[in-house]
């Protein structure tokens, strides 16, 4: 959020738990249609939170998925969303030598990061 913030005159931070100066889902439905640009992490798609998520976005918006486990399909353009940032595999020997070498993934080797953009934007 620190990045973010001197860049925008109000940023919000939705968490399932959230800590100070983050705010719940519960608040989703009134804060979310102030956004200008609303950048959801992939793990939504994966906790399913992602549609309770974009049915208080409108088309007015613009709507990000990103992370490392962002699905790379234009599909998703259909959902409202406007760009898909995140990783493939572009060497999978040295992809898998850091998996098995127990990396985090700021430290991985062999990926490749990707975006993908709706036509319209």
């Amino acid at each position: 959020m620190d990045e973010i913030s001197p860049f925008a005159k109000a940023v919000f931070v939705f968490e399932q738990h959230p800590e100070a100066g983050e705010y719940s889902a519960d608040d989703v439905p009134q804060l979310l249609p102030q956004a200008d640009l609303i950048a959801i992490t992939s793990s939504t798609v994966i906790n399913h939170s992602i549609d309770s998520i974009l049915q208080h976005t409108s088309k007015q918006q613009t709507v990000v998925l990103l992370g490392p486990s962002t699905p790379l399909t234009s599909r998703l353009f259909d959902c409202g969303i406007a760009a898909l940032f995140g990783v493939r595999v572009a060497d999978v020997e040295q992809a898998k030598a850091s998996v098995l070498a127990g990396e985090i993934f700021r430290k991985m080797h062999g990926l490749e990061r990707v975006s993908l953009l709706r036509s319209s934007v």
